[in-house]
């Protein structure tokens, strides 16, 4: 990377004479172009075994001092724009948008003028109506009003950077570090993250330097704050406010509802499907919270009332009784970060009068009134998308189901990171592989799942779980739902990745010795890389049928470890109750158990950590990637010389662009044996029909995942798995069939495929929708002795290193 060029550009920093940002580079002929002295080696971010976020990556760059560098990095002073009436600070008065593009600017300004408001500046394209555009690189990202005490709002001051004004610093502002081959071409990016410092070396007889420090995208989430759009609660009827209490008619039931005041300038206008606005924001659920409780139900706009929202509830007025909420409108609850199904929530009350004593048996007028609840109820947005990989990308950029675009409308300016950078598709800057891989097939108990009825219908919407009294930050929300499912996330030249520690095998980066940049590995055992125990944590309610909750830490444990107290415990555990006790054969199906037996035979004794060096131009590895690797110069488990394929993960990468060499730190758990040999099989189908004539129909992606979501090359349904297997062996083969609980039924050959058809001769006498198809055991595949993954192994049963065999297909 020596001969390439770094290209670093600060997003908000420019200069007046050009809209696009300014640039500092290696090489060139332009203002700040040839001014970069050095860039420091880029650590990547280290994620910490059994971890859940990964540490924050930092890099430093060092510049030129000329008059170009020290006005874009160290000018201090901001010129604001002056209100003339008020001789007061010009404040924006309202939220902006997201809109990408042009944008309605009501601060105004002079025509090709630029202005700042917070870290984006704007240049003003039109008066009447003021229209501007983001200029010097800044993304789509809203910028809101904010509460300086309950009942005033304040602006972010609009700043002047015309007629030579100072630009007011670059800390906090993003910043992205490309390099590229001298002409231009073959642009790759390494680091996507804020500036965090600045300083300046001036010595007598010595080049006056500018350094730079930067941090992180991941320093970025970890305090981006977290608040979803509320507002205080009161109640109301919505029709039938008043009557009579007669001696034939002593008790009414009218429609009523939860109200909260929607602030636009706060969170922004809604978005409404049958009037969608770009980038306006998205309501769908509304929860009513005391604490770390809450119920959650459908949001309507309540008529009658500008920007009033709420939940549609019933309430009963009774002679004698009063009013009470009879139906609050709830269909899920939460409590200590357990959701459930049902109305449970908080109480809320009625304002209710008569116009003569309760106890009168003559006829009276009773009503009903706008009753402010008390201030510890809060109404709030409910996060929700289609799906959970959805949801946390919304969460880090700010979307709403996944659409960059912010056609289907966006999340408001404080519930979600808004992740302020530049990118083409959301590949670009999260790996969606990984993401898929880790939140596919999650479903009850895991995750909450609600039931809602929109105008387009029933829709089953996930929620993005989190303990509602606890998160402040969006890094707060990521980390407890990656610890409760045992998972990692890091971040690496500029983009996100995921992982399991339980992990389900990705297709692991193949290293050998020839990748080496010097023959030297480190090898290292450690007793904190081995778990003695998981404790998986239940949440349940008491069989009473209250709000209070139980939970329950069932210990799975490692009996050589957890008697004498060695090794490592971690706590994974669920975000959804079912009404059913933890000892119930429905969690068996959940991923959470599933987590807890992975990870104990995974690291059931200590995982051997690996240090080495690689050529880049040879292998170029991310934090978190799966890798297998070969080396003559690492001890196998016999005490010899030599592994062969043996898998894990990379935790750390100390990149330097000085030499094209990467250092990197790398567990491999389950160090057991010179050839990583894998006991089981990865070819299974669900029963979808039995047609007759030995064919069986089987479910197209049951347990595989489908295009988009698998490696590529990967067979594409389930059935092409099977036909798959019959080409890497050369011939047909015996598969069992298993009836829901897994036990045998029948086993024959399988003697062809055709479409989502398997020729199963005389299956058909004893197949049912619903039974499953997997392979024989080894013995029936000839001289073969073990069982093994095909798209792991070779025809022999051993790993060979061939990145042939190594296709991921389920996910």
């Amino acid at each position: 990377m020596s001969k390439r060029t770094v290209v670093i550009r600060i997003l908000g920093l420019g200069d007046t004479d050009s809209d696009d940002a300014a640039v500092f580079s290696t090489r060139g002929s332009n203002k700040g172009e040839g001014t970069v002295v050095s860039l420091a080696n880029q650590l990547s971010s280290e994620i910490q075994v059994f971890g859940s976020l990964g540490s924050d990556s930092t890099t430093s760059f060092t510049v030129l001092s000329t008059a170009y560098t020290r006005r874009l990095l160290l000018s201090r002073g901001k010129v604001e724009v002056r209100d003339p009436g008020r001789n007061q600070p010009a404040r924006l008065s309202n939220y902006l948008m997201a809109t990408p593009g042009v944008i309605a600017f009501p601060p105004g300004g002079t025509i090709g003028n630029y202005y700042r408001i917070q870290n984006t500046v704007f240049k003003v394209l039109t008066n009447g109506p003021s229209t501007a555009v983001r200029v010097w690189g800044c993304a789509p990202v809203p910028i809101a009003m904010a509460l300086q005490s309950p009942d005033e709002l304040i602006g972010p001051i609009v700043y002047d950077l015309n007629d030579g004004n100072p630009l007011g610093g670059c800390e906090q502002l993003p910043v992205v570090i490309t390099t590229q081959e001298e002409d231009g071409s073959n642009v790759e990016l390494i680091f996507r993250g804020y500036v965090s410092k600045v300083s300046n070396d001036t010595s007598a007889g010595q080049q006056n330097l500018i350094k730079v420090d930067c941090s992180s995208m991941m320093a970025y989430i970890k305090q981006s704050p977290f608040v979803p759009g509320w507002g205080t609660v009161a109640t109301n009827t919505t029709e039938g406010s008043s009557g009579t209490f007669t001696r034939t008619e002593r008790s009414f039931t009218v429609a009523g509802a939860s109200q909260s005041y929607w602030d636009e300038q706060q969170f922004g206008p809604l978005y409404e499907s049958a009037s969608p606005v770009t980038a306006a924001t998205v309501s769908k659920l509304w929860q009513i919270r005391e604490g770390d409780t809450g119920g959650i139900g459908a949001r309507v706009n309540i008529e009658g009332y500008f920007n009033e929202v709420g939940i549609e509830s019933v309430y009963n007025i009774t002679f004698g009784s009063g009013a009470e909420v009879v139906d609050n409108g709830y269909l899920m609850s939460f409590t200590k970060g357990y959701y459930l199904n049902g109305d449970r929530g908080p109480n809320l009350e009625v304002a209710f009068t008569t116009n003569s004593d309760d106890n009168d048996s003559r006829d009276q007028e009773w009503s009903t009134r706008y009753l402010l609840q008390k201030p510890s109820l809060r109404g709030e947005n409910c996060f929700e998308s289609n799906n959970f990989a959805s949801c946390i990308i919304d969460l880090l950029l700010g979307c709403y189901n996944a659409d960059i675009t912010l056609a289907s409308g966006a999340r408001s300016c404080t519930e979600s990171a808004w992740l302020p950078y530049d990118y083409a598709t959301i590949d670009d800057i999260i790996d969606t592989a990984s993401l898929y891989a880790l939140t596919t097939g999650l479903g009850y108990p895991d995750i909450p799942i609600f039931r809602a009825f929109y105008d387009e219908g029933e829709i089953n919407t996930f929620l993005l779980p989190y303990e509602h009294d606890k998160v402040k930050t969006v890094g707060e929300v990521l980390e407890a739902i990656l610890k409760r499912l045992g998972a990692y996330m890091v971040c690496d030249k500029g983009k996100f990745y995921f992982g399991s520690w339980a992990g389900k095998r990705q297709s692991p980066a193949f290293v050998t010795d020839a990748d080496l940049s010097d023959p030297s590995i480190k090898l290292t055992f450690d007793r904190g890389l081995s778990l003695m125990r998981v404790n998986v944590v239940y949440g349940d309610y008491d069989t009473l049928g209250t709000a209070s909750l139980i939970k329950y830490d069932v210990p799975f444990n490692n009996p050589d470890l957890s008697t004498a107290n060695l090794g490592k415990e971690i706590s994974i555990g669920h975000w959804y109750i079912p009404f059913k006790a933890p000892n119930a054969s429905y969690w068996g199906i959940s991923r959470m158990l599933a987590n807890a037996f992975g990870l104990l035979m995974r690291y059931s004794q200590s995982a051997a950590r690996v240090d080495l060096s690689l050529r880049d131009s040879e292998v170029d590895l991310n934090v978190g990637q799966e890798v297998a690797v070969t080396s003559q110069y690492l001890v196998n488990s016999e005490g010899e010389m030599g592994v062969q394929a043996l898998t894990g993960y990379v935790l750390k990468a100390a990149r330097s662009w000085a030499t094209p060499t990467t250092a990197y730190t790398i567990i491999l758990p389950g160090y057991l044996s010179p050839a990583n040999k894998i006991k089981v099989w990865s070819c299974s189908a669900r029963v979808e029909d039995v047609p007759g004539g030995d064919l069986i129909k089987v479910d197209a992606n049951y347990f595989t995942a489908p295009p988009g979501l698998a490696s590529e090359e990967a067979p594409a349904t389930d059935a092409a798995a099977f036909e798959r297997t019959h080409d890497l062996i050369g011939t047909w083969y015996d598969v069992q069939l298993l009836d829901q609980y897994g036990t045998l039924k029948y086993q024959g050959a399988l003697v062809g495929v055709s479409g989502n058809f398997l020729n199963l001769p005389l299956f058909e006498n004893y197949a049912l929708q619903g039974d499953i198809i997997v392979l024989a055991p080894a013995i029936s595949f000839g001289t073969l002795n073990l069982i093994w993954d095909v798209f792991q192994a070779n025809d022999a049963g051993q790993v060979d290193g061939s990145s042939a065999n190594a296709s991921k297909w389920v996910p």
